[in-house]
């Protein structure tokens, strides 16, 4: 096994452990070598000093040697040394002993057993002083001269300054003791250090385990909280898709409802992109969890800039006028202004703001500007409100943060931190800049936004809101199942405007029996039913009819991503949540049975009834009215305004019909350009 396998290996084993067993190997590792290291340096230590005190006893046994050996040398006999070469070897770890006469004659040699040694090597004496002579890796060799002074009356008496060289002797001392003491003082340091290591081991594992116990606590605990903000969200989700599907549901079928009045089809046009908008918002707050960790995505599409600053300022021009205040939208960018991004969170954080403006403001006005700026396009949204305390100001962005006035007017504290992450994930920055009580506060960022294509720009200027209709050889069976009565006639109705051929029941057992009696092409299954449920239903279905079971779609108000994975597990063919939408239905019948559709265009049949040019005339206060509405955004007023001319020049009616399919587009370029055609009187 390579070096980089085994690291790998082990690596993975780690990997695969507790945190406390991780804490406690890394530390038993770091401990032992520790313990280790500690070891090794107390031993050097410690030997030096050894090695020192052998040294010194060595030389002092030279130079005992040497005192004793002075007889033997001035007379040349042997005899005279032998007490002193007895006491010599009798000393720990000598190896042997010589005496040498001055001219380096071997007067006698003896090792530790007693028996006589060949001489070793010859010496050049160095000084009149016992020294170390050499050193191998196990023996030391000592050497001291011996001397006698010139005068002396006996042999005994020390030898001075001026003395006489008799010879000299070499002890050679082995470095077992030295070797043996190093070994057992490395063994002790190490047993008293490992004694310290596993006590501190046990103490680490004990604190570790503590603190684990704590962690795993606050995971389960977090796990727990995890779970029931999952179920609170799904059950929300549920409980809102629910009445949101009526409320968009019958929106759109009065939309596409030919023969409702034009005012009325403009009062409902705010209903559906009210009722869009709150979707969306439901979307986001269900991936709140995705924010918090990071994984929001961004979806970005081509749409039309002008458009949808138009959509949002109608939600806030009526609200304004509510309470009294000047709304003002100024736009400094091109009509249309196709660009690439994330439509549906712009719009949230625009609403964030502008919500928050309208809120908060008691007298004065609400401004929204749009401009372009040398590095994309800059949002200003500005009141004449309280504004924020300097204080207060690093905190607006913050989770659940409020300032004083942020709590008495009520809310969460979410939608600024919300916009700000949003921002962020766009490119931008959300500036704040407010002086109380002067000026109010203006929100500021700027996104970089780029241009679209030109096949993105064609799409956007074609009506997003035409009515869809199956292409004549397309006439699909469908059957729609739900036990709920309105969820059930408004996508019955939706698949019945677009020209399908629809069957309903209100339960799975209702379903299998009317496929008994009609097969269907494509069948919608409500999931949470009475009874027997969809997921239930689809099991039968499978099992009754086998391969030729047609395909079904889930539809349903628990839309989280890990639901629609197991409603996709389970077997069904695909998902459409609640609440419906037509283009949403349309796509799932091209992709469920390739079914073509064509469009109808209002504004093209509501061209087709002005082949003849009408000559109409209104008072200037009209024309007045219409600009301010406008300018304002104020879709409603302009509608009222159309209604008055219809009801002074009755042949306009057609004309009015014509302004309002545009006025329902938002596309307000276009309905200046016809209420040009209207004279002053």
């Amino acid at each position: 096994m390579t070096p980089k396998a085994a690291i790998q290996r082990i690596t993975a084993i780690l990997r695969a452990t507790t945190l406390r067993r991780q804490l406690s190997i890394a530390f038993a590792l770091g401990m032992l070598m520790l313990a280790l290291f500690g070891s090794l340096v107390s031993s050097i230590q410690s030997t030096r000093q050894v090695r020192q005190l052998l040294q010194a006893q060595g030389i002092l046994a030279a130079e005992t040697l040497a005192q004793g050996s002075q007889l033997a040398l001035m007379y040349n006999a042997s005899g005279n040394a032998a007490t002193a070469l007895r006491l010599a070897l009798a000393a720990p770890d000598v190896l042997r002993v010589e005496i040498r006469t001055v001219d380096d004659r071997l007067l006698v040699g003896m090792d530790h057993d007693g028996n006589t040694v060949a001489p070793l090597k010859a010496l050049d004496l160095q000084g009149d002083r016992p020294y170390l002579e050499d050193e191998s890796s196990d023996a030391w060799s000592f050497v001291a001269p011996v001397t006698i002074e010139r005068n002396a009356a006996s042999p005994f008496e020390a030898a001075g300054a001026d003395s006489i060289p008799l010879g000299y002797v070499r002890i050679v001392q082995s470095k077992a003791t030295l070797q043996q003491m190093r070994t057992e003082i490395f063994r002790a340091n190490f047993l008293i250090s490992f004694f310290f290591a596993l006590l501190f081991l046990w103490l680490i594992r004990f604190l570790t385990g503590r603190i684990t116990a704590q962690l795993e606590q606050a995971t389960r605990e977090a796990q727990a909280a995890s779970r029931a903000k999952s179920t609170f969200l799904a059950s929300m989700s549920h409980e809102i898709r629910t009445p949101l599907n009526a409320v968009l549901g019958y929106a759109q079928l009065l939309e596409h409802d030919p023969q409702l009045p034009p005012a009325l089809q403009a009062n409902v046009a705010p209903i559906t992109k009210a009722g869009n908008h709150l979707l969306h918002l439901l979307s986001d707050i269900l991936d709140l969890s995705k924010i918090e960790a990071g994984q929001m995505a961004l979806h970005a599409t081509g749409f039309d800039l002008h458009a949808l600053v138009d959509e949002v300022a109608l939600l806030f021009v009526l609200r304004c006028r509510q309470k009294g205040l000047q709304w003002r939208c100024e736009k400094h960018v091109a009509a249309p202004c196709p660009v690439d991004g994330d439509a549906g969170k712009l719009r949230q954080v625009l609403i964030n703001l502008l919500g928050n403006a309208v809120k908060f403001t008691e007298h004065g006005s609400v401004t929204l500007r749009v401009s372009a700026a040398h590095d994309g396009i800059r949002f200003d949204v500005a009141d004449t409100g309280p504004g924020i305390a300097p204080e207060d100001q690093a905190l607006v962005f913050e989770p659940f943060r409020q300032t004083d006035s942020g709590s008495r007017h009520g809310g969460t504290g979410l939608g600024l931190a919300i916009a700000s992450r949003q921002v962020q994930m766009m490119g931008g920055h959300l500036a704040l800049e407010s002086r109380p009580t002067l000026q109010g506060a203006c929100f500021t960022f700027t996104l970089p936004l780029a241009h679209a294509t030109a096949h993105e720009a064609a799409r956007m200027a074609a009506p997003s809101q035409a009515p869809l209709r199956l292409a004549p050889a397309s006439h699909p069976a469908l059957l729609v199942v739900d036990d709920n009565p309105d969820n059930r006639h408004i996508l019955s109705a939706m698949l019945a405007n677009m020209g399908a051929s629809v069957q309903q029941a209100g339960s799975g057992d209702a379903a299998l029996q009317m496929l008994r009696r009609q097969p269907a092409d494509l069948v919608f299954m409500d999931i949470r039913m009475p009874g027997m449920d969809g997921m239930q239903t689809l099991a039968r279905l499978r099992q009754e009819w086998g391969a030729a079971a047609p395909r079904c779609v889930a539809i349903t108000a628990s839309a989280l991503a890990h639901e629609t994975e197991r409603y996709l597990a389970a077997g069904f063919d695909g998902f459409v949540a609640k609440p419906f939408l037509f283009s949403q239905i349309g796509d799932c019948l091209q992709r469920q049975l390739g079914v073509q559709f064509v469009a109808e265009d209002a504004r093209a049949g509501a061209e087709a009834r002005l082949e003849v040019p009408l000559k109409l005339s209104m008072p200037p206060r009209w024309h007045s009215d219409v600009a301010t509405a406008l300018d304002s955004g104020w879709a409603s007023g302009v509608t009222a305004l159309l209604e008055e001319m219809a009801r002074v020049q009755p042949h306009a009616r057609a004309f009015v019909h014509r302004v309002a399919a545009l006025l329902m587009e938002f596309d307000m370029d276009a309905v200046r350009n016809e209420l040009r055609k209207v004279h002053h009187e």
